[in-house]
């Protein structure tokens, strides 16, 4: 259950939809003390007063699969790779402000790049750099998170050494 401020457990959710913009739901990034609200009951609870239509996830890859209010109203955006992880499909990356090339939001290390970025690499360079590390990846964090959530031994948070969130601009 999300807890507010003061530690009371948040038993409603509620959203504004009458001002027509887009929203986005996320149980991608939960912070380790809190659990997180199933993207299940994430559309329930708005399905049951504005009817959704699923989307899908813009060009097979975004993170959040995408519905639209059925009376025109908006979209919405659920990420919930807590539960759902889409790391086989992934494409992004980021670069951190100190120049680390960072494979998954969930990485333990990055790779730095920020000499030959500094250096004046021309892109043909950068790539040259880049697509190995790509191409080799193994960080596949969701889908190990989950595997360990339906584990007899369940998924403990401290036992994962990551990237803070802040850090990476996520």
């Amino acid at each position: 259950m999300l807890r507010d401020i003061y530690n009371r457990p948040l038993k409603d959710l509620r959203i504004s939809v009458t001002d027509r913009c887009n929203f986005r739901c996320t149980n991608c990034m939960p912070f380790d003390e809190y659990e997180w609200i199933d993207k299940k009951e994430i559309l329930e609870k708005i399905n049951g007063g504005y009817p959704l239509k699923e989307i899908g996830r813009d060009k097979g890859s975004a993170a959040s699969v995408d519905y639209e209010f059925i009376d025109g109203g908006g979209e919405l955006g659920v990420i919930a790779s807590v539960t759902e992880p889409f790391c086989s499909t992934c494409t992004r990356a980021r670069l951190t402000a100190d120049g680390k090339l960072v494979t998954c939001l969930f990485s333990a290390t990055g790779y730095d790049l920020k000499k030959l970025l500094r250096n004046g690499a021309t892109d043909e360079e950068i790539i040259e750099v880049i697509s190995p590390i790509w191409g080799k990846r193994t960080d596949r964090y969701s889908d190990k998170r989950l595997e360990a959530m339906n584990s007899a031994q369940g998924y403990r948070a401290k036992d994962h050494r990551k990237i803070e969130m802040i850090s990476l601009g996520g």
